[in-house]
């Protein structure tokens, strides 16, 4: 039965890489570096886990995912197998038909848990675990929480990812490799199910095995173009490897040798992707077995907050429609709109100004968030609909505008609403205004917004004025603008 498996992150220090490559080192301009250099030890007489940071629990103490069965020795270039291992032949997945392909591509397109489709999202981490599908005795391998299996397939576009051959990564086609056959679940106990399955990456041509595929093989994975955090896992209990790891030309392992201390070892390349596929290889390597891989975007997006230039309200009351508001800002925040109660309508406005800030050149808006502070609520019995409207003319000023010489609003639509009924006095209330603001980056930089009561005549569902903070009130409440900006790819 699967046991609940709880992931977290893998790595420490105290170790260094061991036997660093020499000659050339594949090269790409685009990638960035190498970020971090992590590892963790497997100590066979204990179970538990060497190198770690304080705090974290042993690998030694969670709960084994399988049956406790051993390894292949025919695999193996050591002398004997490796300390803790079972001396029980190893269950292995066979080479898979095409019908078994059809029906593993389709169960790896759905949440190993919960059965339910996948969702392709880099919001957050993609985690893959190296493994077979199935033991020769019919039962499924135990899957990571989290991870998506990868049993060794060719690489399929409907899948977007998968296993080509490593000497096509210098053509224009990569050509897909099933490399299934050479995927192990060492079934060891207290071993972390992460690392105790594999994939050979280069399976040793002198070695005896009629199943094996011994053309070295890499990895891909379809994203879009950008910057990635990519960590990858190697090792094995045997001995026998010089593991090593190229991600997108960047060395990120190299030629690390397990040892009864230190099994597997984890690195982190900050890389970048501009054809479309992740790749991940093992030149220069010898016999390397990858456990699993976790990639992360990097965002390339930035935010900036703007605050309010000028804000101001006007009021067309029959006594003072030509008067300015500046001097009345500690009137229940300051900026109001809707109609007043009266015999005659008198229905109150506001207005703001940003000035947009410049951007490097090949730079996008990607959203744009008009915040305010809805301070009051003049009578809560009585709450309407308002807009938010664009204004053409950004010539006014605070301190001179009045109901008589306001501007208006350039066109019927508005951008966004505001809701009195829906809303919660003495909160931040956001618009999503990313449109206007895109636009208005085509003219002059200014933005001017109107806000008024979607009906401003004396009727039943509009009597009341809703409050929200201007700056001289409050500049912490204050109206602002929070850009998010990214590279124009």
């Amino acid at each position: 039965m699967m046991e609940t498996l709880e992931v977290f992150p893998l790595g420490g220090t105290g170790f260094s890489s061991q036997d660093a490559l020499t000659g050339p080192m594949m090269s790409n301009p685009g990638s960035l570096a190498v970020l971090q250099d992590s590892f963790s030890g497997i100590h066979a007489a204990s179970g538990g886990f060497s190198g770690l940071p304080s705090g974290l629990p042993e690998l030694g103490q969670l709960s084994t995912l399988g049956a406790v069965t051993g390894h292949n020795q025919n695999e193996s270039l050591a002398s004997g197998p490796a300390i803790g291992s079972n001396s029980n032949p190893e269950k292995i997945l066979g080479t898979l038909s095409a019908t078994d392909e059809a029906s593993i591509k389709a169960s790896s397109n759905q949440d190993p848990l919960t059965g339910a489709a996948k969702e392709s999202s880099l919001a957050g981490v993609i985690q893959v675990n190296f493994q077979p599908s199935i033991y020769t005795d019919g039962k499924t391998v135990p899957v990571p929480r989290g991870y998506t299996p990868d049993f060794g397939l060719g690489y399929d576009d409907d899948q977007g990812y998968g296993w080509v051959r490593q000497d096509s990564l210098s053509s224009a086609t990569h050509l897909p490799l099933n490399i299934s056959s050479n995927a192990r679940d060492r079934n060891r106990l207290g071993i972390d199910q992460r690392l105790d399955t594999l994939l050979h990456m280069q399976y040793p041509t002198r070695v005896k095995n009629p199943t094996a595929v011994k053309v070295p093989a890499a990895w891909e994975y379809a994203l879009p173009s950008g910057n990635y955090n990519v960590t990858v896992s190697v090792g094995d209990s045997y001995t026998d490897s010089q593991h090593t790891i190229n991600v997108e030309g960047v060395n990120a392992i190299s030629r690390f040798q397990s040892s009864a201390l230190q099994e597997y070892k984890q690195a982190t390349a900050q890389v970048k992707v501009t054809d479309g596929r992740l790749t991940i290889d093992a030149i220069k390597g010898n016999n390397t077995k990858i456990n699993y891989v976790e990639i992360q975007a990097i965002s390339d997006s930035k935010t900036f907050t703007v605050p309010v230039a000028e804000d101001e309200s006007v009021y067309a009351s029959y006594t003072d429609p030509n008067d300015n508001f500046l001097t009345r800002s500690s009137v229940r925040g300051g900026l109001f709109t809707g109609v007043d109660g009266g015999i005659s309508p008198s229905p109150a406005r506001f207005y703001l100004k940003f000035n947009l800030p410049d951007f490097e050149p090949a730079t996008q808006v990607t959203s744009a968030k008009l915040t305010g502070f809805y301070n009051d609520d003049y009578d809560p019995t009585d709450d309407s609909t308002h807009g938010i409207y664009f204004v053409a003319s950004d010539t006014w000023s605070e301190s001179t505008i009045t109901w008589d010489n306001q501007p208006g609003q350039a066109y019927g639509l508005p951008e966004a609403s505001f809701n009195a009924a829906k809303a919660t006095v003495g909160s931040f209330i956001d618009w999503d205004i990313t449109k206007i603001v895109n636009k208005e980056y085509q003219g002059d930089g200014v933005l001017s917004l109107l806000f008024h009561a979607n009906a401003e005549g004396l009727v039943a569902d509009n009597r009341n004025w809703e409050y929200f903070a201007e700056k001289e009130f409050d500049s912490a409440k204050a109206f602002r603008l929070q850009l998010t900006t990214e590279p124009v790819s």
